[in-house]
């Protein structure tokens, strides 16, 4: 597989998509796809949504649900939002 580290809003969208299929074909680990994700959001200026980019600093809109969303995906529960 290929990582794709930075990209647009409408290019993250368009990707999303074919990513999301392929992580839930077991094609992407789930570490490698919210990492992805997770630095997209970044580059367009979001909070993490899994956490998992910065797993020493995971800053996420909301620990609940993002554990929830990481539970969907195969990933351990967050015990902290760490938003410096």
């Amino acid at each position: 597989y290929i990582t794709i580290h930075l990209v647009g809003e409408k290019e993250f969208n368009n990707l999303l998509t074919i990513f999301k299929n392929e992580l839930l074909k077991g094609n992407i680990p789930a570490t490698e796809y919210a990492a992805w994700y997770d630095r997209c959001q970044i580059f367009m200026n979001k909070k993490q949504f899994y956490g998992e980019y910065d797993q020493k600093y995971p800053c996420v809109a909301s620990l609940n649900n993002s554990n929830i969303e990481r539970k969907k995906i195969g990933l351990k529960k967050l015990k902290h939002n760490n938003c410096r």
